[in-house]
């Protein structure tokens, strides 16, 4: 991901976070970092190395700023950035070698999300707007349920015509510690529902005022385009116990308090729905028995003048002495949202408010300063929280969860509950940002609205809660989608609308082809985890990036459904579907990979088989009738610079490197994708930019032999034009100052590969192929200028791209040094015993800068070089001893790498002038050049530049 900006090590902002040694426990995916100025190129070199070389103390104008929302214009030339911020997936920022057991704790990742996330969270939405947007309900929608379902068995002395919240129920709510409010509240919430909808599930026929209940609430529905067609309960869906360590692929240990699920008994994020987050204050001495002596039992009826819900709590009138304000009520006890509030108040006494919109807005309009309920801590919720604003306490608690959930299944989007003693936020996150509501007094004055987020939620469908769109599960009897841990993905699809290459509309549905298992026996035992993992990698299953906001990529093992056009166009062959966010203004991978293959196709087609090959992709706008994010429908859009698109591509599957099983056959792999690297650059000029062991992959012909492929293509940029920067408009301050989010180097095309690989993300500006037009496209007064990036995978990267300063022009040397990287990693770190890569410890730190000062000691240094080989496999050490061609080449880059100090010497001498630095310094650079180039990289390592047909 995705995650927004982290500072570490030596860059600036550090101390916000530890310096953090990465190490992955579950195998992962590749990452990117960025760095970004906002210069123009038309600098002269010797600046440009001397601010390279000499780079320290960063003024503090140079710091990265808070991102702007893409609102304000900006006519002033932008602030020089000569920083360097690296940043991090939040999965590799948060993991450390150091913890016991390698775990993430609890508590790192709470921090994390209140540092990282601040800017991206929008506060203090209206609630019925909220319901509105997420579930397409509102009051009119619920109007044939104004009276509630009673069963028939039910004896209670309960008013016929009132939805009921038990006194009884609230008293044991209040009462004793937070754990013990949990189940008080599921059962009120669960009667709710069954209040509104029936039982959660009988093993009868529902009775006959059940079943003209739901027909004429369909009936009413006809008509709405968001709910035509949707299925009344019974939804197995209810209100369940957690407060026990929730399953999960990332080893983060957390409880969710409940959760409005599917499943029973040990919550598993893949299969969660609505995470809730407790906390109960107020719960103590007088104030907890000022509270409890003011309940009463809580009735909802229906006022057919108002088209509403109203609130009653008849025995809260005439209370003696000393009731809390909470308790003082108006002589009318009828609350109606949407009623305008009474001006006139009696002393001591509180408005008969309710929360709907229109009457708020009549409080607010009266009252600058709204109180808040008692039961709502002021530390906790603020009454004017805005952008930027911290996210303290529960919030982040409850994020936490969101984060959990979204890194888990395949989701646009997810809700969520904070319950903060009688105060409830509904909480919304997608891969743009957080939403968080106005606190409502969903006990007390606002239990109306409690109702209609019930009702919405009561008859939502895995989609109205977040699953993709595009993932259609199986239906059981009663029309629902069999979302459950028992039933897993079993006749799961996925349903694509794409364009065929010769502009033919299709639309095509593949199965999910993920294998059956056990999911309580895959995570039984914390010991067994990492064998577990192991064993996991060998099966089809799906991957999703860890976190929350940003690209959030997921990989789905599908095959075209059989019989269908869908296999008619692509076979019964294994297929991955990726699944991505990416910024709306970034030039999109499937167009990056057609444009490699349909050049190397006209000069060099024997290539084709080592590039990925791409069978159909989806693009869709958060906006899109498709996606239909809810966010749109509040009004919260990102600025453009933080808009993001869905993005599918269905993909040839293909081996993760880690199953190669051997150094020769890894030879084999290798130098195909550092041919087929090549005469990418040669045929188009495409350069690929993230060259890492997580992007070459394999697979075997028929004949047996082994075919490398080299994946992942969403960082490429095409230099073909000899101008390879890409352009940007001077006012997007937050696109190169503080890009709001890491771009990652693309999910592999098959399942998770390595596990210990500290990376980070890039992001980029879009780049324009032939057919591509021009997005991002300058507009008066905003003049264009040119931002420099550094891409690629940490352990992986340059050394040019990772000093501090200024990057340089990504060239086709670095990524032949990338190569390099990748060959000593294997080397280093691979058991093919295990089919597994270990880790370099000391090319996995949080900051890219302490990554390259490692890399550069493992050049320089005999005895550093000792220390990272020590524990490589037998039979790999060969590899890796003096007078190899592995060993030939590493003293081929240091010697580059000595140049380089060279020409820091010339930069630094005081006694040149300066037409002779830059004239020293451009011959210098020159010779540097010419000692590293595909031919000299294939000649030391005893291998023809050209494959055998």
């Amino acid at each position: 991901m995705d995650a927004p900006q982290v500072q570490c090590g030596p860059f600036p902002l550090a101390g916000i976070w530890p310096q953090l040694s990465l190490r992955a426990e579950p195998p992962h995916h590749p990452r990117a970092f960025v760095i970004v100025q906002d210069r123009s190129l038309e600098l002269s070199s010797l600046r440009l190395f001397a601010r390279s070389t000499m780079g320290s103390k960063q003024s503090e104008s140079a710091l990265p700023r808070t991102p702007s929302k893409g609102k304000e214009k900006q006519t002033e030339p932008e602030t020089q950035i000569t920083a360097t911020p690296a940043r991090g997936s939040p999965y590799h920022v948060l993991q450390t070698a150091t913890r016991p057991g390698n775990n993430i704790l609890s508590d790192d990742h709470q921090h994390y999300i209140q540092g990282a996330y601040k800017d991206y969270t929008h506060w203090d939405v209206d609630v019925e707007d909220f319901v509105r947007a997420v579930f397409g309900c509102q009051w009119t929608d619920i109007e044939a349920l104004r009276e509630p379902y009673r069963d028939p068995s039910n004896t209670k002395d309960i008013p016929p015509e009132k939805y009921f919240i038990s006194k009884v129920e609230l008293k044991k709510y209040w009462e004793g510690n937070e754990r013990n409010g949990y189940e008080p509240f599921a059962r009120a919430g669960d009667a709710l529902l069954e209040e509104l909808y029936g039982p959660h599930s009988t093993g009868k026929a529902p009775d006959e005022s059940l079943v003209a209940r739901r027909q004429a609430l369909q009936r009413r529905w006809a008509n709405n385009s968001s709910r035509n067609g949707q299925v009344m309960r019974p939804w197995p869906a209810r209100f369940e116990i957690r407060d026990v360590k929730a399953v999960g692929n990332f080893g983060i240990d957390e409880k969710p308090d409940l959760a409005y699920s599917t499943t029973a008994g040990r919550p598993f994020w893949e299969w969660e729905l609505v995470s809730m987050e407790f906390k109960m204050e107020g719960k103590t001495g007088a104030k907890r028995k000022e509270i409890i002596d003011s309940l009463s039992d809580i009735l909802l009826r229906w006022d057919e003048k108002q088209k509403t819900f109203v609130v009653e709590m008849p025995d809260r009138r005439g209370q003696a002495k000393g009731k809390s304000s909470k308790a003082a009520r108006d002589d009318d006890a009828d609350y109606v949202p949407g009623k305008q509030p009474k001006q006139t108040k009696k002393k001591g006494q509180s408005s008969t408010s309710s929360s709907s919109k229109r009457k708020r807005e009549a409080e607010e309009a009266l009252n600058t300063k709204s109180k808040r309920s008692k039961n709502q801590p002021d530390s906790e919720s603020p009454s004017a929280a805005s952008e930027g604003s911290k996210i303290i306490g529960k919030q982040a608690q409850v994020v936490k969860y969101m984060n959990q959930v979204m890194s888990h299944n395949v989701r646009s989007y997810t809700i969520a509950w904070l319950v903060d003693s009688g105060t409830l936020r509904l909480v919304y996150g997608d891969r743009m940002g957080i939403i968080f509501t106005k606190p409502i007094d969903f006990l007390d004055k606002d239990a109306s609205l409690l109702l209609l987020i019930l009702a919405a939620m009561g008859t939502a469908d895995v989609h109205d809660l977040g699953i993709h769109p595009c993932v259609h599960y199986p239906k059981d009897a009663h029309g629902h989608d069999q979302f459950c841990l028992d039933n897993g993905y079993r006749g799961s699809k996925l349903r694509l609308a794409v364009e065929l290459d010769e502009g033919t509309a299709v639309d095509v549905e593949f199965n999910l082809d993920v294998s059956e298992s056990n999911m309580r026996d895959m995570h039984r035992a914390k010991k067994e985890r990492r064998r577990l993992q192991r064993a996991s990698s060998q099966r089809r299953t799906i991957y999703t990036e860890f976190g929350m906001i940003g690209r959030g990529t997921t990989v789905i093992p599908v095959v075209a459904a059989p019989g269908t056009k869908t296999e008619e166009l692509f076979g019964s062959e294994a297929l991955v579907a990726k699944v991505a966010w990416p910024h709306a203004v970034r030039k999109a991978e499937d167009a990056m990979i057609k444009a490699v293959r349909r050049r190397l196709a006209e000069s060099k087609p024997n290539y084709l088989k080592h590039i990925v090959d791409l069978k159909c992709s989806m693009t869709k706008s958060g906006d899109s009738e498709e996606m239909h994010l809810p966010r749109f429908k509040l009004g919260v859009v990102p600025g453009a610079d933080e808009l993001r698109v869905c993005r599918i591509l269905v993909l040839k599957e293909y081996e993760p490197l880690e199953t190669i099983g051997s150094g020769d056959n890894f030879r084999i792999v290798f130098f195909d994708v550092v041919r087929a690297h090549h005469w990418v650059y040669e045929t188009s000029k495409i350069l690929h930019r993230d060259i890492s062991l997580n992007n070459i992959m394999w697979y075997r012909l028929p004949d047996g032999r082994i075919i490398g492929v080299l994946c992942d293509w969403d960082l490429a940029e095409d230099q073909s034009t000899g101008d390879n920067r890409p352009t940007r408009r001077a006012g997007d301050a937050a696109a190169v100052i503080w890009p709001p989010e890491p771009e990652p180097a693309a999910q592999s095309t098959t399942k998770p590969s390595l596990p210990s690989i500290a990376e980070g993300e890039a992001t980029e500006q879009p780049q324009n192929l032939e057919g591509a037009g021009q997005s991002n496209t300058a507009t008066e007064p905003q003049a264009v200028v040119k931002p420099r990036y550094r891409t690629g995978t940490g352990p992986f990267m340059a050394l040019d791209l990772l000093r501090v300063g200024d990057p340089p022009i990504h060239k086709y040397r670095h990524d032949l040094e990338s190569f390099f990287y990748g060959y000593i990693y294997f080397a280093a770190a691979y058991n093919p015993d295990e089919q597994a890569f270990g880790y370099i410890k000391d090319w996995q730190c949080a900051s890219l800068v302490a990554i390259g000062d490692n890399k550069r000691r493992f050049l320089e240094e005999e005895s550093i070089r000792r220390n990272v080989m020590k524990t490589a496999h037998d039979t790999l050490k060969p590899l890796l001893a003096k007078g190899t061609p592995l060993m030939n080449l590493l003293y081929q880059f240091g010697d580059i790498e000595t140049d380089r100090a060279i020409i820091t010497n010339v930069v630094n001498n005081p006694r040149m002038t300066l037409e002779r630095k830059r004239a020293k310094i451009e011959s210098l650079e020159k010779e540097r050049e010419e000692k590293m180039s595909f031919s000299i990289f294939m000649e030391i390592l005893g291998v023809p530049e050209e494959e055998s047909v």
